[in-house]
């Protein structure tokens, strides 16, 4: 069989300012950390390549910037993504409860209702500096029915494995078909169902 090129995803990494999605992004794609960063404009991308069951895969992953004011913006960006890695900071508990705000504006805005994996970062900050725990993350998530990792761009720690589990979830849970460009789209099972710079 002649080799159609890869399947491309179009990942966004969503939440609040300051939770470290650059930092998520660089580690994971780059293999790198830097502890001061121009604070983000949404809509850039990088580019990554990977296997999963021996077809290649090219994830196009979004940044997105967490202010307020940028919330139109970063709506059309992930209105048609396949997956969201959702993070939010250990060290500040608003970012976990603002988790489920940007869960409904998903199912508000998204054409159909992307996969979710759900990261709580700088999980490597000793327990006194942090304000969310494991089991708060883990119960979370069972509330969204979404998978939760602890992760750390500074150390990193289970962030392959959060963006893993991510493309796993899209290519082998979600129902999908292939467009002639080979872009993967979701296809829909039940149409009724609708549910500056700065240091860090």
């Amino acid at each position: 069989m002649a080799n159609r090129g890869p399947i491309h995803l179009k990942l966004v990494v969503l939440g609040d300012q300051y939770v470290g999605k650059t930092s998520v992004i660089e580690r994971y794609v780059y293999g790198k950390f830097d502890s001061c960063y121009t604070v983000t404009l949404a809509g850039h991308f990088s580019t990554k390549f990977v296997n999963f069951e021996d077809r290649d895969v090219k994830l196009l992953i979004f940044d997105t910037a967490g202010q307020e004011d940028a919330r139109t913006v970063i709506r059309s960006l992930y209105r048609d993504a396949h997956g969201i890695l959702l993070v939010f900071d250990c060290a500040r508990r608003d970012t976990l409860d603002h988790v489920t705000e940007w869960m409904e504006l998903l199912k508000q805005n998204c054409f159909a209702m992307p996969e979710v994996v759900l990261a709580g970062n700088k999980c490597d900050l000793p327990n006194t500096f942090k304000a969310v725990n494991r089991l708060q993350g883990e119960e979370l998530a069972g509330l969204h029915q979404i998978p939760f990792f602890e992760i750390s761009a500074k150390h990193d720690l289970n962030v392959k494995e959060a963006f893993q589990s991510l493309v796993h979830r899209v290519l082998s849970i979600r129902g999908l078909t292939q467009s002639t460009r080979d872009v993967i789209t979701i296809r829909k099972t039940d149409a009724s169902n609708k549910s500056s710079s700065t240091c860090c």
